[in-house]
């Protein structure tokens, strides 16, 4: 819970920033808790990425007009 929390408040924060240089800004946390979503690092980061992408899924459906932009394999290398 603590870590949803923080997460929570974290995109709370980072949504009050409009934009930048004229550009939409909008954030997203995926957020894995040890152990009981995971006992490796790599454990942890596939399951807190899969909870990024489940947030950004459910916020899209829940806002289409919202400009959506998927990670590639691309930026997903650059992250």
């Amino acid at each position: 819970d603590t870590a949803e929390m923080l997460a929570g408040r974290i995109e709370a924060a980072l949504g009050k920033i409009r934009d930048i240089e004229n550009r939409p800004v909008s954030a997203s946390i995926g957020v894995a808790v040890y152990p009981a979503d995971g006992l490796t690092a790599d454990e942890l980061l596939e399951q807190a990425d899969a909870a990024l992408r489940r947030v950004q899924e459910e916020r899209y459906a829940a806002n289409p007009a919202v400009p959506h932009r998927r990670r590639t394999d691309q930026t997903k290398s650059a992250a």
